[in-house]
């Protein structure tokens, strides 16, 4: 397997918010709505967008329909946090993050024809980090929208993880 460039970005990327992530731990911090959202929006965004490359680029079958649930089912909790968030008076930002930004970009760039192990990586990292996110906001939120799209979201992201959990580990075998 050869993508040099786009695996030293993830393993930096990942072990960055890796690391961020054990110094804040989601029960270690109070719940804030506004940031919940924001990295909420941030990631949807990433999903689809990281989606819609790898349904072309990817090499396995299962890794190509994989990516095409991602565009279809992340669109539509994009569209629910839209609506969610008008409800609760909160901004939806307008494009990804710059760290997710950057991954995307990484994707887009590559030029190796076998990105799917590392696609599949991050997406279970992700789906990791999103149902801690989601377990939070699902049980410290104070908006009863908010709750209820987080606990929605949250049974979609633990099905995802679930699946690229199984789908990496047939990669490696």
């Amino acid at each position: 397997m050869r993508f040099p460039a786009i695996a030293t970005t993830l393993a930096v990327l990942i072990g960055g918010f890796t690391a961020q992530a054990e110094d804040k731990k989601p029960t270690d911090k109070a719940f804030d709505k506004k940031e919940c959202v924001s990295h909420a929006a941030s990631c949807n965004m990433k999903m689809v967008e990281l989606g819609k490359i790898m349904s072309e680029k990817a090499q396995k079958a299962e890794v190509k329909q994989f990516a095409s649930q991602m565009v279809e089912a992340h669109s539509k909790m994009m569209s629910k946090l839209k609506t969610t968030c008008k409800e609760i008076n909160c901004d939806f930002p307008e494009k990804p993050n710059a760290e997710d930004q950057k991954i995307i970009t990484q994707f887009r760039d590559e030029k190796s024809q076998n990105l799917d192990e590392a696609y599949m990586k991050l997406m279970v990292e992700t789906h990791e980090k999103a149902v801690k996110m989601l377990t939070q906001a699902h049980k410290e939120a104070k908006d009863p929208q908010l709750q209820e799209c987080s606990g929605e979201a949250l049974k979609v992201m633990d099905e995802h993880l679930k699946k690229a959990q199984t789908i990496l580990k047939d990669l490696k075998a």
